[in-house]
């Protein structure tokens, strides 16, 4: 217990201890009630994914991974982005992505970000990359059970605009048939260098 005094010419004297008053509220007060400013008990992404993955008994945990890695690769990527000025990221890389579009500084990193984040999470099979000509294969040992296909910073060529940029992906279970018919997640997460908008992420499911 820690008790406070007041130290002045008279010495030190105990700071005399305010009365406690009881609250009164009226009806105009409980009106007027507004929230607080931060949410205490926010539904995060990862918070929802794992609710619902207590609803179906047999899940495995690898999709609540794979979104995990996801959410973080973006969350990477938006730093980076917000911080390009001071970390010299603007700018061209002097390549060209399969599309024929000049590659930035920021594309290539964005892209890394997204592949060392899926591969280390032990759940992709194979990723597909708009700045990769080939698929990216998995080693062995670190192989999972879904692919994903992602463009890592879709509208890179904003960035010097102060638009909206953000990342898109697509997760697939890997069959060894054709791949379309798979398709189980869809995703976009919106940010840009200023902070203009927040950072979101939306992940649509796919209803058979």
């Amino acid at each position: 217990m820690f008790s406070y005094y007041f130290i002045d010419y008279l010495g030190v004297r105990p700071i005399p201890k305010a009365p406690r008053l009881k609250p009164v509220y009226t009806m105009s007060d409980q009106q007027q009630y507004e929230p607080p400013a931060f949410d205490s008990n926010c539904m995060t992404l990862t918070r929802y994914v794992l609710a619902q993955q207590k609803k179906v008994p047999s899940a495995t945990g690898d999709l609540t991974q794979l979104l995990t890695s996801i959410q973080t690769a973006v969350k990477a990527v938006s730093s980076a982005v917000r911080r390009a000025g001071l970390t010299h990221l603007y700018g061209m890389d002097g390549s060209t992505n399969v599309q024929g579009e000049d590659v930035k500084k920021l594309d290539v990193l964005s892209n890394e970000l997204f592949i060392n984040m899926l591969a280390s999470s032990f759940t992709v099979h194979m990723m597909v990359s708009e700045e990769n000509e080939t698929v990216i294969e998995i080693e062995t040992e670190k192989r999972g059970k879904y692919v994903v296909c992602f463009d890592p910073l879709d509208g890179s060529s904003n960035i010097d605009c102060l638009v909206s940029i953000g990342s898109i992906f697509g997760i697939f279970k890997y069959l060894l048939t054709v791949l379309v018919h798979n398709i189980i997640h869809v995703g976009m997460a919106v940010f840009d260098q200023k902070r203009i908008l927040p950072f979101s992420i939306m992940i649509g499911y796919v209803i058979k």
